[in-house]
């Protein structure tokens, strides 16, 4: 039995899942006026929730979502906002490939304002990374953790 038990936590902890959460905070940059505020990643493994207070006292909530490069590809469906960030947020296009052993992620929150962000990111393997988001009102965003 205590055989079992350690073989499926080896298993958990090889498959990327947590079995409590952890926050990793995230500093957000409004490129546009200076503003930043922080948000805070509920780590549960590839998909949890995001949650932050706007400079305004808005508070937004949301979830995220990460995958290995390699399911992407080169998917136009993954890569819009990164590229668009990665591009300076000029309109100019351009191809993104992510480094392999790199994830790509996503994270939508919806604030009580009604403003929508739409992230994108990349991470690496030891849980560092950047991205870049954009909201329903025309701001453009760049975060790191």
């Amino acid at each position: 039995m205590r055989k079992n038990k350690l073989l499926l936590l080896i298993f958990v902890i090889l498959s990327g899942c947590t079995l409590f959460p952890i926050d990793v905070p995230v500093k957000i940059y409004n490129v546009d006026n200076g503003d930043v505020f922080s948000a805070v990643f509920k780590w549960t493994g590839r998909q949890g929730t995001v949650s932050t207070t706007t400079p305004n006292g808005t508070q937004c909530s949301g979830e995220y979502f990460t995958q290995s490069s390699a399911v992407s590809g080169s998917s136009q469906a993954w890569g819009n906002i990164y590229g668009w960030g990665y591009n300076d947020f000029s309109s100019v296009t351009g191809t993104y490939y992510a480094q392999r052993g790199s994830e790509q992620g996503t994270a939508i929150l919806r604030c009580e304002d009604r403003n929508v962000l739409q992230c994108e990111y990349v991470v690496n393997s030891n849980t560092q990374g950047n991205g870049y988001c954009r909201d329903n009102q025309n701001n453009k965003y760049r975060f790191m953790f």
